[in-house]
This record gives C-alpha cells, sequence and structure tokens, in this order.
C-alpha cells in the first residue's frame, strides 16, 4: 500500500500505473491502493481536532484536490482520491475493475474495542466489514480502497479479459 497516494500529480500517477500494465502479462491482475481524502478529517477528528480551526485551509485544499500542505509533514506527501474518481482513473489507463473495496470500511477509526474481541466475536465484525466494504456507498467511510483490475487484452489461459 502506498505508492499512489504518494504520489501527488495525477501525471504521476498515471505513469506508475503504466508502468506497472506495461510489465504485467495480459489479463494479468493489478490491485492498487488508495487513500480516502475523507478519512483524513475522521483522523483529525480523533487524533488532531484543533487542527482543524488552525490550518482551515489544509483541510478545504484536501476536500477540493485530494493534496494539502501543513509543513510539518502531515500529509505533505500524500495525495488523498475522491472514492469517485477511483474507477473511472483506473478503466481510463486500460484496466476493467473486478472490485472495490473499503480496506477498513465502516470501523475506520473506531475499531479499538473490536481488536480486543476474539474468536466468533471478531469474526463476525470482520465479515461484516468486509462484506460492507464492498458498497460503493460506503467507500468514503474507509480510510484506504483497494482497487482490484485486470489489464485488458488476452490472458495467459488464452481466455479474453473482460
Amino acid at each position: 500500500m502506498g505508492p499512489l497516494y504518494h504520489l501527488k500529480l495525477e501525471s504521476e500517477r498515471k505513469k506508475a500505473v503504466t508502468e506497472a500494465m506495461r510489465v504485467s502479462r495480459p489479463g494479468g491482475m493489478l490491485f492498487s491502493v488508495y487513500l480516502s481524502r475523507y478519512s483524513v478529517l475522521r483522523y483529525a477528528a480523533k487524533v488532531r481536532p484543533a487542527q482543524l480551526a488552525a490550518a482551515p485551509t489544509f483541510y478545504d485544499s484536501i476536500l477540493q484536490n485530494g493534496v494539502g500542505e501543513l509543513g510539518n509533514g502531515f500529509l505533505d506527501t500524500c495525495y488523498c482520491a475522491d472514492p469517485l474518481e477511483i474507477q473511472p482513473f483506473m478503466e481510463g489507463l486500460g484496466l476493467t475493475t473486478l472490485d472495490l473495496l473499503g480496506c477498513e470500511g465502516v470501523v475506520a477509526e473506531v475499531e479499538d474495542k473490536l481488536n480486543e474481541l476474539s474468536g466468533e466475536d471478531f469474526d463476525r465484525w470482520i465479515d461484516l466489514n468486509y462484506r460492507l466494504g464492498r458498497r460503493k456507498e460506503l467507500h468514503a467511510a474507509s480510510a484506504h480502497l483497494l482497487h482490484v483490475g485486470r489489464k485488458n487484452g488476452r490472458s495467459v489461459a488464452g481466455m479474453t479479459a473482460s
């Protein structure tokens, strides 16, 4: 996780995906992770609540264009994607979307008590969170989004990727 959301310029992200596709076989799969721009606000509310008033233009910039700089290292090297842009971006570069998943899902930033669970109690939360992580309307609730794509063209087994 990390390379795409540490490339602030769209041209750099396009170059990274294009190069990954270039070295992939036809029909090969590409797993790409994005940082959601809305997760930055949730994290700030949990860990740095006074920062919103102290640096409102930083958060406005994150929400408007996915980048912001405070000069203290906090997200200075990050691009935060709007969940709705990921699939069109990847498909525009020649991938077929197989799935888009919220990695942390609806329990992002509130999982402390859940991590104290074990056995069936924990497993049920994992299952629920995984199922909800596939729902597009909940993608903004997750800190990271995993795009699973297949390179268009002929697969290794001779089947056409769809």
